[in-house]
Formats: C-alpha cells, sequence, structure tokens
C-alpha cells in the first residue's frame, strides 16, 4: 500500500483474500486495505480484479468492501476473432506467421473452444497456451530435419502440422491433457 501512493494498487485474484479459511490472513489484509484506503482517500487508486461471480462474493464478505469499490467494469471474453488476432500478434513476436490450411485449422479450433468454455474461460492465457504448444511443436518438427534442408520458409511457418493436435470434438478438446498442467 505504502508503494501504491500517489498510484495504483492491483490486486488480482483479489476474491482469494476472502475465500480462505479463519487459520489464513485473508481477512486481516481485507480489514487493513479498507482501514488503509480510508486513511489515505485519495492518495492511490485500488483495483481488485477476478472472475466476476468470485468478485461478488469477495465484495459481499465485508460490509466496506462494497461501498469502497463502487465502480465495477464487467470484461467479456474475447470474441474467436479477437482470440485469432492475439494468435497472431503472438506469432509475430517469433518472427512466425501460420500457413493457410494452420491458419483455417486455428481460427476453427479457436471457435471451438469460445463454444465450449466455462465460466473459468482464460482468454488470451488459452491462446497464449495455445501458441506456444504449436511452437514447440514447429520446433520439434524442424529438428527432424537435416539442418541443410531446412529452407528460409521453413523456419518462419507455423503449419498444420504444428496445429492438428487442438482438435475440434468434446473427447479431444480439453488442451490441458497436453499443455500446461
Amino acid at each position: 500500500i505504502d508503494r501504491a501512493k500517489g498510484g495504483v494498487l492491483f490486486i488480482d485474484e483479489a476474491y482469494a483474500l476472502s475465500s480462505g479459511s479463519s487459520n489464513d490472513f485473508g481477512n486481516e489484509a481485507i480489514e487493513t486495505l479498507l482501514k488503509r484506503m480510508e486513511d489515505s482517500r485519495g492518495q492511490f487508486v485500488v483495483i481488485a480484479a477476478g472472475y466476476t461471480e468470485n468478485m461478488h462474493h469477495f465484495l459481499e464478505s465485508n460490509p466496506g468492501l462494497k461501498s469502497r469499490f463502487d465502480k465495477q467494469f464487467t470484461f467479456e471474453d474475447y470474441t474467436p476473432e479477437e482470440l485469432f488476432l492475439i494468435a497472431n500478434s503472438l506469432l509475430v513476436n517469433e518472427n512466425l506467421s501460420l500457413d493457410d490450411e494452420a491458419a483455417e485449422h486455428l481460427k476453427k479450433y479457436l471457435q471451438f473452444i469460445y463454444d465450449k468454455r466455462q465460466k473459468y474461460f482464460g482468454n488470451g492465457r488459452e491462446v497464449r497456451k495455445v501458441i506456444e504448444e504449436a511452437v514447440k511443436n514447429r520446433d520439434l518438427r524442424l529438428a527432424s530435419i537435416a539442418k541443410e534442408e531446412r529452407t528460409g520458409e521453413m523456419l518462419k511457418n507455423v503449419t498444420y502440422a504444428d496445429v492438428e493436435e487442438f482438435k475440434l470434438a468434446d473427447q479431444d478438446s480439453d488442451i490441458r491433457k497436453r499443455i500446461g498442467f
């Protein structure tokens, strides 16, 4: 809080402060935050972020929270088209691009995971994990090709072979079985 004075204190997954047991320090942290917000009114901005439903529970966990966090913003999930733009942006940052077949498959896959999303859908995080996996697949594919046979085109393209593991059927759609933890 002291370091946030004159600026912003951003608390990601703020609901975790109110979801613990009586033996943790979450409630104490909330009470301290509320007191410091009141005592230092106007000296810093506090942004508490998290999943919508969890944040409603957070605001209800202490009578002082709702009155101090009087502005609420809900950010809708990215559309499949926006998810694809994020994917392309991540690839551009790696000096890579999708070939046509890979782009078409990835668009369909992003539509699929969007349509099947649950309330804790990871949005951009999901796309980042998919692209990291696709780049890893590309690197492994290129490693199996003799160095002298690799072309500049090969080095900068992500192909269908790199994204085909992202399935468009329910039984195969959970990418967490293959990436992350």
